[in-house]
């Protein structure tokens, strides 16, 4: 229905926080509930988006955040859902959980086997380098490296038709929708990777009962910047139509330069230069050496470089959405 059209008879029914976890947004495209007039049942009808106080176009419906803020109400809402939808798929994450431990423990034998003839590699003993697996294991689900997040697939069944006319920022949307995915491994996957960890020995206790502070923060910057890569990288298919061939390579990059395979210090000192003029070691390699207290200078040092490439690819996610809109085409449409 047009924006302007007058609305059929009948009450419009709110969505309310049963249907749409955080808060009860109350709208529909185009129009929101209105108070009827004393003494009439039904009042006017919705009133017209255009001439209604409560929404914007850019943010929503309002839910006591004022309309300049309405759409951090919906985003939250949107990250609430995705929180919740994952605790449907039990078998999924619990094979999940299995194959974490797995690679944990393989990866840290592995690595201890280049420590029976020496003590220290990079500078990083036999303690740090499993304590230093096992952080980066327990992490991989909350700041993810590879993996599709459904944005391509959406462009191929046509479905980001629907998504594009929702009232709320498409962008924020989908980092609230993925954050509340990391907030949900958190619980399912770090915590108990974590104590596997500890009950292995792998474990050790942080270098500076201080750092815990900086690397809870600098895990929910990891979190941000992780997931803003693979948004990025299925914005490609705006374009292509297919996200496959820029996920192959983003992700090899990213599984090396993360530091999820082998610590950056073990690299050569040309890619380690490399490394630091990428994204990819903020996303996990930075929490991880907070942890363990290898980082070379102020942990808060660290955590400024990662609100540095936060807000840079905040700004090139935007950019790319709105150029990708102009080029886009709706299959079936």
């Amino acid at each position: 229905m047009p924006v302007g059209t007058p609305a059929p008879p009948g009450p419009v029914l709110p969505i309310t926080s049963r249907d749409w976890p955080g808060g009860a947004l109350g709208f529909r495209i185009g129009y929101a509930p209105q108070r009827p007039k004393s003494g009439d049942p039904r009042g006017d009808g919705p009133k017209p988006l255009k001439d209604n106080p409560l929404l914007d176009l850019k943010g929503g419906a309002v839910n006591g955040l004022g309309a300049r803020w309405a759409w951090l109400d919906a985003s939250l809402a949107f990250g609430a859902v995705a929180f919740k939808r994952q605790l449907a798929y039990r078998f999924a994450n619990w094979s999940g959980l299995f194959t974490n431990v797995f690679f944990l423990l393989f990866r840290t034998y592995a690595l201890m086997a280049c420590y029976e003839f020496r003590d220290e590699i990079a500078g990083y003993d036999v303690g740090q380098v499993t304590t230093y697996v096992t952080v980066t294991q327990a992490l991989l689900m909350v700041s993810p490296q590879w993996g599709r997040i459904g944005i391509a697939e959406s462009v191929r069944t046509g479905q980001v038709a629907m998504d594009l006319i929702r009232p709320v920022p498409y962008v924020a949307v989908q980092l609230s929708q993925r954050l509340g995915i990391s907030a949900y491994y958190v619980l399912v996957r770090a915590i108990p990777v974590g104590a596997v960890g500890a009950l292995f020995g792998f474990l050790k206790p942080p270098a500076d009962p201080w750092a815990l502070l900086p690397f809870l923060i600098s895990i929910a910057l990891a979190a941000a910047l992780g997931n803003l890569i693979l948004i990025l990288v299925e914005l490609s298919s705006f374009w292509f139509g297919s996200e496959r061939g820029v996920r192959f390579l983003v992700s090899g990059f990213a599984n090396l330069f993360s530091g999820l395979l082998l610590p950056i210090a073990f690299f050569p000192e040309w890619a380690r230069r490399i490394s630091a003029f990428l994204p990819f070691e903020h996303s996990l390699y930075t929490p991880t050496r907070i942890y363990i207290g290898e980082v070379s200078g102020s942990v808060w040092t660290a955590i400024g470089a990662q609100l540095v490439w936060l807000l840079l690819l905040l700004i090139l996610t935007e950019w790319m959405f709105r150029r990708g809109t102009k080029v886009l085409i709706i299959q079936g449409g």
